[in-house]
This record gives C-alpha cells, sequence and structure tokens, in this order.
C-alpha cells in the first residue's frame, strides 16, 4: 500500500506533536483520544479511531523503556566512567578484605605454632622457617614449590598462591603416606580427604587452618580475590610454610 505525500507529512506532523504532547508531561493513560486526536486538524478523516487506539496503546507500553533507553544512550560515556569508578572501588574491597583473611590466618597459624613449640620446650617464635625443615620432614617436593613461589611473588602472586597450595598438597600427601608407602591409592586423594584421614594425628586446629589456606589459595587461584598483592601473597606462603612444618612433624 503506497502512502501519498500529504498522508506522510500529515503522519509525521501528527507523531512529532504527539512526542510533544508526551513531552509536556501528558498523561497517556489518562489521555482524553479527541484531545489527542485534536492535535491535527482533520485528523479523524484520514486516521481510522482503532489503529490510533492500537498504535497509542503500543506506545503507552514502550513510552518509558525508549525514554530510559534513550537517556542512557546520551550520557553513556559518563555512566560508563560511574561503573568504572564503582568496579575499581568494589574491586579494591574485595582485595582488602581478602588480604585481611590471610593475614588474621597467619596470625593463628602462628600463634598455634609458637603455642605447639612451647609444649615442646622450644620458647622461640615460629618465623615460617619449614624451608629448613622440609628437608627432613618431607621428599622435598612442597620445598621446591614453595622457593618457587617465594621468587614469583612479587611479579605475579597469583602463581605463587598457586604453587603454594601445590606445596601443601603435596606436603598432605607425603604425610599420610610417605615414601613409597605400599598403601598409597593409585588415584591420587583430594586434600580435604587427605586432612579429613590425617585429623586424628595433626588436630582439630591444624586441620582447620590447613581448609582455611587450601581456600584462601583457591580463590586467589580462580582470581574470586580482585588484585591479590605480593604481600599477601608473602603472607599466605609463610602461613603455608608453618603449617606444612606442623603436619609434617605432628
Amino acid at each position: 500500500m503506497t502512502v501519498d505525500a500529504p498522508v506522510a507529512l500529515k503522519m509525521n506532523l501528527f507523531l512529532i506533536q504527539f512526542l510533544v504532547y508526551l513531552c509536556d508531561g501528558a498523561a497517556l493513560n489518562g489521555a482524553d483520544w479527541k484531545t489527542i486526536l485534536g492535535l491535527v486538524p482533520n485528523a479523524e478523516s484520514w486516521i481510522p479511531m482503532e489503529w490510533l487506539r492500537m498504535s497509542l496503546d503500543f506506545l503507552s507500553t514502550l513510552a518509558w523503556p525508549v525514554v530510559v533507553l534513550w537517556v542512557a544512550f546520551l550520557f553513556r560515556n559518563r555512566l560508563d566512567g560511574l561503573i568504572g569508578r564503582v568496579s575499581k572501588v568494589s574491586a579494591a574491597g574485595v582485595s582488602a578484605e581478602f588480604e585481611q583473611e590471610i593475614a588474621n590466618l597467619n596470625r593463628s597459624v602462628h600463634a598455634t605454632s609458637d603455642e605447639a613449640a612451647r609444649s615442646h620446650g622450644d620458647d622461640s617464635p615460629s618465623t615460617g622457617g619449614v624451608l629448613q625443615h622440609s628437608a627432613n620432614a618431607t621428599n622435598g617436593l612442597p620445598r621446591s614449590f614453595l622457593i618457587e613461589a617465594r621468587e614469583v611473588a612479587d611479579t605475579s602472586p597469583t602463581a605463587a598462591a598457586v604453587l603454594g597450595r601445590i606445596a601443601l598438597e603435596l606436603a598432605l600427601d607425603e604425610r599420610e603416606f610417605p615414601g613409597s608407602d605400599p598403601k598409597r591409592p593409585k588415584r591420587p586423594k583430594r586434600p580435604s580427604q587427605h586432612l579429613d584421614d590425617l585429623r586424628p594425628h595433626i588436630g582439630d586446629t591444624v586441620y582447620r587452618q590447613s581448609i582455611s589456606a587450601l581456600n584462601l589459595a583457591n580463590k586467589a587461584a580462580h582470581g574470586m580475590a580482585a588484585d591479590l598483592t605480593a604481600f599477601g601473597a608473602n603472607q599466605l606462603l609463610d602461613t603455608i610454610e608453618v603449617l606444612i612444618k606442623e603436619i609434617s612433624t605432628t
């Protein structure tokens, strides 16, 4: 169906005037159809009433979404900047909270280690010195991974957290099945399974602390901790070192 130029012009004029009517704050749902129709002279002669009602009902549904999208499009640059600033602030908050968890666990682990040392007649505070102890307590693999983790902690904290987790997993495996123990299963056990089996030997406190350390390292490895800093990574490695010492010597 073709539309004559005068009719198309009248339709465009009607739409423009109708949009002006909307912008003036008219309530579409309560608008008087004749008032709206009266915006264009002799509109009833060339606009079917049913078409008008259907069009206005459709426009009344789309009016607010269209306005919202239009405003968002106009201010998209400012909105992008605002979202970026909110994201940075949120990420910083997540990082600070995560590193506070690491610091709390680190203090708890050192306190447990110091208490255990005093019970054995050693009054010197723990210093995370599993690098010295691990050669005697394990087959050396945890020590190797910890050394490598320390080397990359400043440049790649996330990688250091992953290596620290591997070191703790290896220490758990070696503690339960030292050397070439014939009881070692062909299929490696999960760290949580090792901890469940070792719980009577290592105690409830070290058990819970080890689970926390594994969870924190896992969060860092999967990017759930936003930006892990080198300081946070080193604190986590220090925590893991002390835990390995406790696991290996109990």
